[in-house]
């Protein structure tokens, strides 16, 4: 075929331990556009990794490359408010998505404003993020060996750190940016609190 538009709702795709739901997912391939509201990744219970993201909008995005050659290209791909937690789960990067993905492509990448939560048994980890990668390639596996971009900046905002060993780390903004070759970091605080 040559082009495909797709317009569903409420979209529930089991996986072997965690649920994929869609509020609403939208499809043009005359246009190069996709659009998903309502992105959640749910645990098998609670305390488990968490994902919601409230909504993914792609352009000059490639619908029949990705059912042909399950390549995922795109001009650009922004991500709106999110929260995501995660707790180390190792199964959940055995997940299976949908389709079998070979290789992404994408120009540009960006996330507008996320609230992440790291937490495991020993360290808690929570920070908001905004994060711009350019001209994103990922090749075989989702593994770091095989993620290349050719530049990233971003902002973390409120980060606050707790470990077992009652160490505090507080930042009230780390901003980077690869191009510039900068990172910076505005007021640290590291204090050790009494057990």
């Amino acid at each position: 075929f040559n082009s495909l538009d797709l317009d569903l709702s409420s979209v529930n795709y089991p996986l072997s331990r965690y649920g994929l739901h869609i509020r609403q997912l939208t499809v043009s391939s005359r246009r190069g556009t996709a659009t998903i509201d309502g992105l959640e990744l749910l645990p098998p219970k609670k305390g488990y990794d968490d994902i919601k993201i409230s909504n993914i909008r792609l352009t000059g995005f490639d619908l029949v490359e990705l059912i042909n050659r399950q390549t995922l290209t795109a001009q650009k791909i922004i991500l709106g408010e999110g929260k995501i937690t995660v707790g180390g789960d190792p199964e959940l990067t055995q997940e299976s998505l949908p389709f079998a993905l070979k290789k992404i492509y994408v120009n540009t990448f960006e996330c507008a404003n996320a609230s992440i939560i790291y937490t495991d048994k020993k360290n808690k980890c929570t920070f908001n993020a905004s994060v711009y990668v350019g001209q994103v390639h990922v090749a075989g596996s989702f593994e770091p060996r095989n993620f290349h971009f050719s530049s990233m900046a971003g902002n973390l905002s409120g980060v606050h750190y707790s470990s077992d060993n009652y160490r505090v780390a507080d930042i009230k903004n780390v901003e980077w940016d690869s191009k510039k070759e900068i990172i910076q970091i505005h007021n640290l605080r590291i204090t050790s609190q009494l057990g």
